[in-house]
């Protein structure tokens, strides 16, 4: 259950922004920042929501009392117990008063003009939904990546070539096979119609990753997706530690998957799933082999056999991987 820090509106917002925070102090203040600022004429009138997701450090409770008073557009909504990404970014739209919602992470940025470039597709496409735009890499140290993340990566480049070709906007219709192949979308540069994001079920808190895939996929089976070929926000990537007990983001993938499966919706798309299913699994092995996870390694090469059994690189990856895993053994005694 969460409570709310009221702040003091005498407008009703065009656009809800919702940024999830968990004893994330040290990066808070510079993203609330980099939408409070946001610099071009005629902006939208919007909102901005902070759901604290049961933080616990005296810092970031501390940051969240300084935010609240930063601007009459915040908003600080307090949950007691932590529930996770999803369902934070899901209690921040059930609280919205925005017809759009827009995500950002508490260490992720919007580049100066992030608002208003994606407002003007609102406004040129009235019949948008669903929008998205590019992004780049950046890092604690100050490094950037130079060119934007789906621009330089092949599969969502080709999947996205007219937009980055002509350096326009493109529309892709109901793009589930696209969106199965590669996932040109990123939370952090998306904005959702919030009646739609309502009608398709919003984030799956039963995922603790590939929540925002399994997202994007339900919205490419309702409506059509359209992509600014243009860099608007950074998304910063932060050193983790890996459990023995922790999955891959490739695992979580195949479970998120696995569920589209049964939906209805998905009915036609069951042989695209199953492909990407397979391709999940097989970089989840290799994943694993390289962290030395040799269970979780063999278990994925066991499901990928179970799956396509008249596959023999299947097996052939199932031997190499039992083998590998020996092999190291021995080698340790």
């Amino acid at each position: 259950m969460g409570t709310e820090v009221e702040a003091n509106r005498s407008y009703l917002p065009d656009i809800s922004i919702i940024i999830p925070c968990h004893n994330d102090g040290g990066y808070l203040t510079r993203s609330v920042k980099s939408v409070l600022e946001q610099e071009a004429s005629g902006l939208p009138e919007f909102e901005l929501l902070i759901i604290d997701d049961g933080s616990e450090d005296p810092n970031t409770q501390s940051v969240l009392q300084e935010i609240s008073l930063l601007d009459d557009r915040v908003r600080v909504l307090h949950r007691e117990k932590a529930g996770g990404v999803a369902s934070a970014r899901n209690f921040g739209v059930e609280n919205a008063i925005g017809t759009w919602v827009a995500f950002l992470d508490a260490d992720d940025e919007w580049l100066p003009t992030a608002l208003q470039d994606r407002w003007t597709l609102v406004i040129r496409h009235p019949d948008a939904e669903w929008i998205g735009a590019d992004h780049v890499l950046f890092w604690d140290d100050g490094e950037v990546e130079n060119e934007g993340f789906f621009a330089s990566r092949e599969r969502p480049r080709q999947c996205l070539k007219k937009a980055f070709d002509k350096g326009k906007p493109v529309v892709l219709k109901r793009p589930v096979v696209t969106f199965l192949k590669t996932m040109p979308a990123w939370t952090g540069t998306v904005f959702v119609k919030k009646s739609v994001f309502d009608l398709v079920g919003g984030f799956d808190p039963c995922f603790k990753q590939a929540e925002d895939n399994h997202l994007w996929l339900r919205l490419a089976a309702y409506t059509d997706y359209l992509f600014l070929p243009k860099v608007i926000a950074r998304y910063r990537q932060r050193s983790g530690s890996l459990t023995s007990t922790a999955d891959s983001s490739y695992f979580w993938d195949y479970k998120m998957l696995l569920d589209l499966r049964k939906k209805t919706q998905f009915s036609g798309y069951k042989s695209s799933i199953n492909q990407r299913i397979l391709s999940d699994l097989k970089k989840d092995v290799w994943f694993q082999r390289g962290i030395e996870k040799w269970s979780k390694a063999l278990r994925s090469s066991l499901i990928a056999c179970s799956m396509a059994p008249l596959h023999p690189e299947n097996y052939r990856l199932f031997l190499s991987t039992v083998l590998a895993s020996v092999l190291k053994m021995f080698h340790r005694t």
